[in-house]
């Protein structure tokens, strides 16, 4: 199994568009919504991949979504571990 992502993003002083439109682009992206918590996501990676890369392909995926959405501030944080986080 590769690296798994468990991504927290808050995005400011935004639309219910400009948020529609974020969560589309990070779905385009293969980003699965944690269902029961408002702002957290997880992505999956290729094995072999490095947790670098996973950090660096994780920003360059917000900063498109937030492109895409044209969201000018966003705060986030991101957590690369070995396995999916566990949901309870």
């Amino acid at each position: 199994m590769g690296k798994v992502a468990m991504l927290s993003v808050d995005l400011n002083n935004v639309t219910s568009n400009q948020r529609n439109l974020f969560y589309k682009k990070l779905k385009e992206l293969n980003w699965t919504k944690i269902v029961r918590l408002t702002t957290i996501w997880k992505a999956s990676f290729k094995t072999g991949a490095s947790s670098i890369a996973t950090i660096n392909t994780t920003k360059a995926d917000v900063k498109a979504a937030a492109k895409y959405a044209k969201v000018a501030s966003y705060d986030a944080v991101v957590h690369v571990g070995d396995s999916s986080p566990t949901e309870f």
